[in-house]
Parts: C-alpha cells; structure tokens; sequence
C-alpha cells in the first residue's frame, strides 16, 4: 500500500465507497427521502445512506393516473417510498404501496407489487409481438388449411366451395382496356373473301379480252 492509505498515526486509512461499488438498499424496505429531480415520466428521490438516487415513474407515484408529475411534486418535498425493484443496476420506487402520512406498508405481502408487475411483463410482450400492417401470419388455418390467418378469422362454410381473398379495389387506379385479338377464323374468312374477289376480277378481264378479239376478226371478214 501506498503512504496515502494511511493517516498521520499510521493507522489504515477507510477508502470511501465509490458509487458503482455501493450495495443497493434491500428490497421492499421503506425510507424517508427527499425529491431531487422532477421529470415528464417520474421523479427521482434521494436514498439516505446512499450515492445512487431512486426513481419512482409515475405510474407508482399514486393509485390515481398521473399524467405531469410537476402537478403532485416539487424539488425538495420529502416522500416515503418502497423499494421495488433494484435490477439492471437501477433503483425502482414506489409512493402509491405507502402511507404517506404514517410511512406504513400498505402493500405487506407484495400482492399488489405482483400484479403490477405482471401487467408491465404482459404489455412488453404485446408490444414486441405487435403484428406489422400488411404482414402475412406465418400460420395455417386448422378450418380450412389456407395460409396467413387463424381459425376465429376464417370465413369458409364446411361443406361449401372455399374462395381466395379478392384484394380491395383501388377507385383512383386506371386498368387500360384490352383490345380483343381477332380470331384466326375471321382472318381465315377474310382471305376467302378477298381471294375471291380477286379471282373475279381475273374472270372478268379474261371475258372481256376475249369479247374484244372477236369482234376484230369479224370486221377484217
């Protein structure tokens, strides 16, 4: 060790206890602190004996819902308030499980504390397997075995032809009109048509050539 460790009488010197080394207070004890800091989602309170400050959100700060903690609380109020929760090396509170008059335990056996606590777990799930708009369940129907819904969900009648889901539509889109193509039998038909036109005109030059030579020969008689 070196000289700073020890005291003019050469007795060992007591290294005061940094914050990140400090026990937390026990859990579900009761104290008296004082309000060091109002925030829009809680307070912070200061913990005797102690560096680290607990917080107590807003949902413990009564049993009536709090929506600006500034209205009930002001730096420098003193507060009783019950250690719930010392996880993740943060210190949680609560004011609404104590007498604010008397300071006692209005929750002894933690029943409340419980509950509470389920609530929280139950609505952090719920939020992390909220399901996207427009995704497809990964699911398979147990009624008619399509895919992307539930049975509950499900709209297809035992017995009965089952369809696809039609997908809305859209009023403001434009869908470009098909021509019809035109048959090969109206083509075909055509082509008749013109050939023999054509052959026609070729009976008809033909009579008339020859129509034309014979009255030639008769004059030269």
């Amino acid at each position: 060790m070196s000289k700073r460790d020890y005291d003019e009488d050469g007795d060992q010197r007591r290294k005061k206890p940094r914050r990140d080394d400090e026990e937390p207070p026990d859990l579900h004890s009761i104290f008296n602190g004082e309000v060091s800091s109002v925030q829009k989602y809680g307070v912070f309170v200061k913990i005797p004996g102690h560096f680290k400050q607990g917080l107590v959100h807003k949902s413990q700060m009564s049993k009536s819902k709090i929506e600006d903690p500034s209205e009930m609380l002001s730096v420098g109020e003193r507060v009783y308030c019950k250690v719930i929760s010392t996880e993740d090396n943060k210190i949680s509170l609560s004011m609404k499980m104590v007498s604010q008059t008397t300071g006692n335990d209005l929750d002894p056996n933690n029943v409340e504390l419980s509950l509470d606590e389920k609530k929280r777990r139950q609505f952090n799930k719920r939020e992390r397997e909220k399901i996207e708009l427009g995704a497809v369940l990964n699911t398979t129907c147990r009624r008619c075995g399509g895919h992307g819904h539930f049975a509950q969900d499900c709209y297809v009648v035992k017995g009965n032809k089952s369809y696809e889901l039609v997908p809305e539509f859209d009023e403001n889109k434009i869908i470009p009109e098909k021509i019809p193509e035109k048959s090969s039998t109206v083509k075909k038909k055509k082509k008749e048509k013109k050939h023999k036109k054509e052959k026609k005109k070729k009976i008809k030059s033909t009579s008339s050539s020859d129509s034309s030579d014979s009255d030639t020969n008769h004059r030269h008689v």
